[in-house]
């Protein structure tokens, strides 16, 4: 009724977004065993308690490449790997993982990007990020922040996503004997 509400948020909380406040009924109370605290009406206007969950951050800017154990370009991410993985295209339409780019996490598979084969000389890269993954026992939105797409006739020798940025996913680019190399790079947050 007032259209202000003041609070506090606990010191352990270091990083919030979207907080909805939350209207205590008695239900609320009786889940939490202890009825009694219930001290008046609860009208739908009245602020009773703020229930805030926190969560430890987990990798802000995140790098995530494509990654294939059988394409013969090498392996996922390993423990004493890099994030830089490019991986090889010959055939009509190829799926690739996508691995968050931090060897020390395991292997954090966060989607899939596809290769297609669209006409007689053309093709086409699009990608699907998962929503969530699971990480120190909390759940994370998966945040696509950028992305980079390059193709080449040869193999990458550097890792440099805005340098070698050189198609865009979901466009239709040209490739005459239908046989390259695919970097495909994304950042990512996980809120």
């Amino acid at each position: 009724n007032f259209g202000w509400a003041q609070f506090y948020l606990p010191d352990e909380v270091v990083y919030a977004e979207d907080i909805t406040l939350i209207d205590v009924t008695a239900d609320v109370y009786d889940m939490a065993g202890t009825s009694s605290t219930y001290t008046g009406n609860t009208d739908g206007y009245d602020l009773d308690a703020i229930r805030v969950y926190n969560y430890i951050p987990w990798r802000f800017n995140d790098s995530a490449t494509g990654c294939s154990e059988d394409d013969g370009t090498g392996s996922c991410i390993l423990p004493k790997g890099t994030w830089f993985m490019y991986n090889e295209f010959a055939g009509e339409s190829q799926t690739f993982d996508i691995q968050a780019g931090n060897p020390k996490d395991g292997e954090n598979i966060i989607g899939t990007y596809t290769v297609e084969k669209t006409g007689d000389n053309t093709y086409k890269v699009d990608y699907e990020i998962d929503d969530t993954i699971e990480m120190n026992e909390y759940i994370y939105d998966i945040v696509v922040t950028a992305e980079h797409l390059a193709v080449s006739d040869t193999a990458f020798t550097s890792a440099n996503p805005g340098k070698l940025d050189n198609q865009d996913f979901g466009i239709e680019f040209e490739d005459t004997d239908g046989k390259f190399f695919v970097f495909a790079h994304f950042v990512v947050e996980y809120k």
